[in-house]
């Protein structure tokens, strides 16, 4: 098809396109795709019944959020969560 459109008259431009610095997005970084990858385990380590974890947990992702390293979208309802939890 884009060898029709070439023939056709149509200039066609081959390049990649950036939309932000990539130094800068989570999910380019190593570090980054491994926290998506292991996201789930850390929001039901929220949930567990050993209140130490759980505390452990509230601190990392605190920290990571503070990093930039995980979008609060992923993790609010984990957090909202875990404010009514009595055990």
């Amino acid at each position: 098809m884009l060898a029709a459109m070439a023939g056709s008259g149509v200039s066609i431009v081959k390049r990649d396109i950036i939309l932000s610095n990539a130094n800068q997005d989570s999910d380019s970084t190593i570090a980054g795709f491994v926290l998506q990858q292991h996201l789930s385990v850390l929001r039901n380590y929220l949930c567990s019944s050993s209140a130490s974890l759980r505390y452990a947990m509230v601190q990392l992702i605190g920290t990571l959020l503070r990093q930039g390293s995980i979008c609060p979208l992923d993790v609010i309802v984990g957090l909202i969560a875990i404010q009514g939890n009595l055990l």
